[in-house]
This record gives structure tokens, sequence and C-alpha cells, in this order.
């Protein structure tokens, strides 16, 4: 039986890792650090924006049974912290794509 012997650490790879180079969580290069795995943060609203959010919160509590109890809790969290932030909410792409679905059903 051949036994072969692998040094460990000695890749690029390997050395970057035991080192924290680009790692999720290493933020010593600031917020996010130089991890290109990390989105950058959803841009502040815009008035036309922030005008949507207005109008969803109203046509949310007239339409609030015909939406599922998911859809409730998401958006009492979102518009709770509209209410809170205002125009600095920053709500991600993923997220848009859930109130244009909830807009659709209730506006």
């Amino acid at each position: 039986m051949t036994v072969h012997h692998v040094k460990l650490g000695t890749t690029p790879l390997n050395e970057q890792v035991r080192q924290g180079v680009n790692m999720p969580g290493n933020m010593s290069a600031g917020r996010g650090g130089a991890d290109p795995r990390t989105p950058p943060s959803p841009a502040p609203l815009t008035d036309a924006e922030c005008a949507w959010l207005e109008k969803l919160e109203k046509a949310v509590d007239e339409f609030w049974n015909e939406l599922t109890e998911w859809e409730r809790r998401f958006m009492e969290e979102l518009l709770e912290r509209f209410r809170r932030h205002g125009d600095r909410t920053r709500i991600s792409p993923k997220q848009w794509d859930i109130v244009t679905r909830i807009s659709e059903k209730i506006v």
C-alpha cells in the first residue's frame, strides 16, 4: 500500500482561507469586505416609491381580509420600517417583487 503525503495549506485558495481573505464576515475592508459575493445595499427610496408605499398602506387596511397571514406579516413589517425610516428604508429587489404581487392583488 502506498501512502501519499499531502502538505495542507499550500494552494493559494487554502492560504487565502487560512488568512481570512475575502471571506464572509471579514470586515477589515469595510462594510461587506472585498467579497464580490456580497451584493450592494439597495438604494434609498425614490419619491415615487414612497408615494406607492403610502398608497399601498391605505389599500392594505381596506383589503386586509383578502391577504394571507404571511402577506399580512410581510406588509406589517415592511410598512413599520417605512414609517420609521421613510425614504431611507431599504427594500431588496426580491422584496419589491413581493410588494408588486401584493399590490396587484389589492390595488
